[in-house]
């Protein structure tokens, strides 16, 4: 098992997956809301300088210093782009989950399927 692959296990590891494969991840859905979590995002950049040590940081924007400031969405920054260098694709889709009785607009929620390229 290459170190790379060992970081992106552990990734899914602070997810709170329990992986020890890659046909372990093709079956994980994430929610954005699970993805935006702050404490998530925190433990996420604590594996920073492990990251920069096996990827390049010219490369990925999210091990860049001012990724946190610059980025919507930092977390699932990460996630894709690591998954993508290992050939993986994180795929959006979202959920209808009803109308809103008062307004009329529809309730939506978006989740993230991981497949192969």
């Amino acid at each position: 098992m290459s170190k790379k692959e060992k970081l992106l296990y552990k990734i899914f590891k602070i997810l709170g997956y329990d992986v020890f494969s890659l046909d372990d991840i093709l079956n994980i859905t994430l929610s954005q809301d699970q993805i935006k979590s702050k404490d998530l995002i925190q433990k996420l950049y604590d594996l920073k300088d492990e990251l920069k040590e096996e990827y390049k940081s010219e490369m990925l924007t999210c091990l860049h210093k001012n990724s946190l400031d610059k980025q919507k969405f930092p977390g699932l920054n990460m996630i894709r782009q690591i998954c993508k260098c290992n050939e993986l694709k994180v795929k959006p889709f979202v959920v209808c989950k009803g109308y809103n009785k008062h307004t009329g607009q529809k309730i939506t929620e978006r989740y993230y399927k991981i497949e192969l390229i």
